[in-house]
């Protein structure tokens, strides 16, 4: 029995070691992916001003950012508060939250898998400051500075959410993630900014593009185990895969199905992209 114990006791060592390092790598990329849309934004408005001959308004976009992040802040404060309080419904909460988690990671991973979301939403940027530039508004100019990181921090708060719920035990290598890659975001936005070096996109979008695809099956398959542990949905047990909760499978018909669904998605998605290629090419 001893000896059985001790095997057990590494067997949980070992597989806490594992959830530490998916947390650390996971807190990290979400802050630097989040972070650098956001340096590549912002810079985007203020050129544009600059080019425009507006620099008297630049004050007000750095306002619309500060205001953004303490918007961030206090929704990050509001969304742990609401769960704390909510008490017994607290796995419903986190069921809910890491669905909807895996939709938005999906969602953005396609964009950023197809090269197009940054660009998009640059276009859209200039184009509203060219707009307001020539009524002069003010408040429209710290709207769309507001509006252009608070899009990024909204995401942010409901992704390091999710993460936060499935990591009870490894808090401390999500909080080591995120300092870990605000680091870096740093360095690299430096680097953009006052070296001039050119940050390769295509590659940096899809290698991060794809990750978020991962995270979203993962978060499909946890999320629907917590409404299932909540009763909101049924469980129909399967005798096969064997359980990976570090990838969110789990042997129940319905978290297979949501995984399995995000699968076929992700590679009908892939065969587009590589049609649309050939297609340009």
């Amino acid at each position: 029995m001893e000896a059985n114990l001790d095997e057990v006791a590494q067997m949980l060592a070992s597989a806490d070691t594992l959830w530490s390092y998916y947390a650390f790598i996971n807190s990290a990329l979400i802050i630097l992916r989040e972070g650098l849309e956001v340096a590549l934004i912002l810079p985007t408005i203020l050129t544009m001003l600059r080019v425009m001959g507006a620099t008297q308004a630049i004050h007000y976009i750095h306002l619309g950012w500060i205001l953004a992040l303490i918007a961030g802040a206090l929704t990050w404060i509001a969304t742990r508060t609401v769960l704390t309080l909510s008490g017994q419904h607290r796995e419903s909460m986190e069921g809910f939250i890491t669905v909807f988690a895996a939709v938005v990671l999906f969602y953005v991973g396609f964009w950023l898998h197809t090269r197009a979301a940054a660009k998009k939403w640059q276009a859209f940027i200039r184009e509203r400051v060219q707009n307001v530039v020539s009524t002069k508004s003010i408040f429209a100019l710290v709207g769309i500075s507001f509006f252009a990181v608070y899009r990024e921090a909204f995401e942010v708060v409901l992704f390091y959410q999710a993460l936060w719920l499935q990591n009870e035990s490894n808090h401390g290598a999500m909080i080591w993630g995120f300092l870990a890659g605000l680091a870096a975001l740093v360095v690299v936005i430096f680097a953009i900014l006052k070296l001039g070096l050119h940050l390769p996109l295509k590659y940096f979008f899809g290698a991060t593009g794809t990750l978020l695809y991962i995270m979203a099956f993962i978060f499909a398959g946890n999320g629907i185990k917590e409404l299932q542990a909540a009763r909101w949905l049924p469980s129909t047990a399967l005798s096969f895969p064997p359980q990976v909760p570090l990838l969110g499978i789990y042997p129940t018909l319905e978290t297979l199905a949501a995984q399995a669904v995000t699968l076929i998605a992700f590679v009908e998605i892939t065969f587009w992209l590589a049609t649309k290629h050939r297609r340009a090419g």
